[in-house]
């Protein structure tokens, strides 16, 4: 069993906190501000030294990755297995859920952003890790997915919100694929 190492993650939100503290103990870090220049810096420092990717959209997003991989998996069976050994433990890990990346059709997935650039929309390829219909529909016919901001980052929660005008831009996307899928030469401008 995994257990958290509250010292180090105390430390970590303490360090955090610091940066955009108030009078009263809370924090505020605006968007856009100096002090959100520097939370974003720690986070990607400490990413970096976790042994991840780290970037940066137009918005300022970050986005940090690990590549995990079979032979990964292998690596933590053994380490966990030499443990257990040397301390003369059993040790079991079974696997509970696992779910590989879904590769999506290029052909569409190209459309998807080539219609997004045509309307003037930022946009960034990205892999979800959540459990979407497509990743069903893909093993069976041409796919792609086409995601919009939520208000607040919030998504996949019962809070989840979208802007309508963030809506609208989506389905100029969707619509604009679909029918350049479909070889009509047209497109439904924003």
């Amino acid at each position: 069993m995994l257990k958290i190492d509250g010292t180090r993650l105390w430390a970590s939100l303490t360090a955090m906190a610091k940066i955009g503290a108030t009078p009263k103990g809370g924090v505020r870090r605006l968007a856009l501000t100096e002090e959100d220049r520097r939370g974003r810096e720690l986070f990607a420092t400490w990413c970096h030294e976790a042994g991840m990717t780290v970037r940066t959209d137009e918005v300022g997003n970050l986005f940090a990755r690990r590549e995990g991989s079979d032979a990964m998996e292998h690596e933590v069976r053994a380490a966990f297995g030499k443990i257990a050994a040397e301390r003369r433990l059993e040790a079991d890990i079974s696997t509970y859920w696992k779910s590989p990346a879904t590769p999506f059709d290029s052909a569409c997935v190209n459309l998807v952003e080539e219609a997004a650039k045509g309307l003037g929309y930022a946009c960034e390829r990205i892999v979800s890790g959540a459990g979407h219909d497509a990743i069903h529909l893909a093993r069976h016919v041409p796919t792609a997915m086409v995601f919009i901001p939520c208000v607040d980052g919030l998504s996949h929660n019962e809070a989840e919100d979208a802007l309508p005008e963030d809506v609208t831009c989506g389905a100029n996307v969707l619509i604009n694929a679909v029918l350049a899928r479909a070889m009509i030469g047209e497109t439904i401008s924003a």
